[in-house]
C-alpha cells in the first residue's frame, strides 16, 4: 500500500492471533527530523509505518518473543489531518468498549486520560435513565434520516 494522497495518518486495529485480544493505535505517515544534529531546519520523511505495529509494551514484548506472524494488522481509518487521526482513535477506543471490557484488550488507557482499572465499578456508581437516552439517540437518528431525504 502507498501513502494516500494528502495523508497524515491513520487509526488501526491488531489482532492476538492465539488469544483473540485486540489492540486499537494510530500512527503518522510522515515523520519531521533534522537531517544533521546541526540543522535548524526540519524535513518530512515516510515514517516507519509499514513496519509498525504498536507503542504498547505487552505487544512489542510478544513480538519480541513470537515475532509479527502472531498478529493480524488493519487499517480502520485514515485522516487528512493529525487531529482527525487523534479524534478517530479515541473514538473508536470508546466505541469498542475498552473501557469496559479491558480483559479484551491490550490498550491500557485511552489518551493517557482513561485507565481501564479506574472504571471497574463504574456500573455500581452511575445511574442513567434509559428513557432519556433513548430519546436523545432517537432523535439524532431522526435529524440524521431527514437529512438523508433532503
Amino acid at each position: 500500500m502507498e501513502v494516500p494522497k494528502d495523508a497524515a495518518g491513520f487509526v488501526y486495529l491488531i489482532i492476538d492471533k492465539e488469544n483473540g485480544m485486540k489492540y486499537i493505535g494510530k500512527k503518522s505517515f510522515w515523520s519531521k527530523r533534522k537531517l544533521k544534529k546541526t540543522d535548524k531546519r526540519r524535513t518530512t520523511i515516510e515514517s516507519d509505518w509499514k513496519h509498525y505495529y504498536s507503542s504498547s509494551d505487552k505487544i512489542k514484548a510478544l513480538i519480541k518473543e513470537n515475532g509479527v506472524e502472531r498478529f493480524e494488522r488493519h487499517i480502520l481509518a485514515i485522516g487528512k489531518l493529525e487531529r482527525y487521526v487523534n479524534y478517530l482513535e479515541v473514538k473508536y477506543q470508546f466505541k469498542f468498549n475498552i473501557l469496559e471490557e479491558p480483559e479484551m484488550w491490550y490498550n491500557d488507557n485511552i489518551n493517557g486520560c482513561w485507565y481501564p482499572h479506574l472504571y471497574d465499578d463504574i456500573d455500581n456508581q452511575v445511574s442513567e435513565d434509559q428513557t432519556i437516552l433513548e430519546i436523545a439517540l432517537t432523535q439524532n437518528s431522526y435529524k440524521a434520516d431527514q437529512q438523508s431525504q433532503q
